[in-house]
């Protein structure tokens, strides 16, 4: 399926192929991404509604707001309410709640008032609105929060309502991989399905870090960082200032204010050297600063992009955004100029087309520079 790509053109929304053509001419007040649905949410005169892959309305504008498509439902409001509405725009579950989640594994919560529940498809309640918060089902487990006489404590209910994980925990997220991370008091640890305590609840903070590894920070005033597995085993002794998680199975650690890269071994692949280390700013590239000049290195610490321009933007398809003397161009991997420096900004290539402004107006370029919209 063709993969469009939401567009603003004048404070409008519309959508274009990969290739920059033109699909659905910029005229909407807001719209929601295009990912691999049929249809997606557009916005006119403060109103939602639907169009298909082809631009034509399936379902007019008419809500007050509207989330997308979950198991053949979407959460819609009107009229200050929210309800279920099917793929012609039909109610399915009238609006009758004060708040909605979309649908997940069958159920959707669901708040009369300021209390929460879950209803299935058809609009019965799993349990009477009884929760303070709710999170949506996850491997057949939902967060909830109730009520306690020392304040509010979060536990898990099954699918028939029942709470199977006592309400005891201070926080807490959903489950994934048959394990959840809670709190309990002030201190982190990590359960099971069943409630058994997999990595003790002795950590002031346990984040997950890649796959079934978790950065755990022991104590806060002493503040070092380390690695353990789902099981509490240790696989880095906390040592660093700062541990951050990110794809290709590595991470960035700072030691005395330097930043440097470890794999998830806890072996050090880059010695901490650099100013900072963003390692979300472009696919398969992490930007790096010295002093006050950046540049680019690749995942297995090799420097691409030296540290020496103003700024860096976005490094996607072969192509980096640099700045010089207040201007944006184009570099490639041999840091050869593809694009001179010309423009105001510049947002980055994705699907062959970057966005890029001059004298406060946006326009759309191809990889050769060349103007598309």
């Amino acid at each position: 399926m063709d993969s469009l790509i939401r567009v603003e053109m004048d404070g409008k929304y519309g959508y274009v192929h990969q290739d920059g053509s033109m699909m659905i001419e910029p005229k909407y007040d807001d719209a929601k991404l295009f990912y691999q649905e049929k249809v997606v949410a557009i916005k006119e005169n403060g109103e939602w509604g639907f169009i298909d892959r082809n631009g034509k309305m399936v379902i007019e504008p008419m809500y007050d707001e509207v989330y997308g498509y979950h198991e053949g439902l979407a959460a819609a409001r009107t009229n200050g309410k929210w309800g279920y509405i099917g793929e012609l725009g039909n109610w399915v579950i009238e609006p009758k709640y004060d708040n909605a989640l979309s649908f997940a594994e069958g159920f959707a919560a669901v708040a009369i008032g300021d209390k929460w529940t879950y209803i299935d498809k058809e609009g019965n309640f799993l349990t009477e609105p009884k929760f303070h918060t709710t999170l949506h089902f996850s491997e057949g487990l939902a967060l909830v929060a109730v009520e306690k006489a020392d304040g509010y404590k979060i536990g898990y209910i099954n699918q028939t309502g029942e709470m199977v994980i006592e309400p005891i925990f201070t926080s807490g997220t959903n489950f994934k991989k048959n394990g959840a991370r809670v709190q309990l008091g002030e201190k982190w640890g990590y359960i099971n399905n069943k409630g058994e305590f997999l990595i003790e609840a002795k950590y002031h903070r346990l984040e997950g870090f890649y796959e079934d590894l978790f950065v755990v920070v022991r104590d806060y005033q002493e503040n070092k960082w380390g690695l353990v597995d789902n099981r509490g085993n240790v696989v880095i002794e906390p040592q660093f200032e700062l541990i951050e998680s990110f794809n290709y199975e590595l991470g960035t650690v700072k030691l005395n204010n330097q930043y440097g890269l470890i794999d998830k071994s806890g072996n050090i692949l880059v010695e901490p050297q650099f100013d900072e280390i963003d390692a979300y700013s472009s696919p398969g590239y992490l930007r790096v600063k010295v002093q006050d000049k950046y540049g680019y290195m690749d995942i297995q610490g090799k420097i691409i992009i030296k540290p020496r321009y103003d700024a860096v933007g976005i490094f996607n398809e072969g192509l980096a955004a640099v700045k010089v003397n207040n201007q944006w161009g184009f570099v490639n991997e041999e840091e050869q100029w593809v694009i001179k420096p010309q423009y105001d900004e510049v947002k980055g290539f994705s699907n062959g087309l970057s966005p890029v402004k001059v004298d406060d107006k946006w326009g759309y370029i191809d990889k050769t520079g060349k103007k598309v919209l």
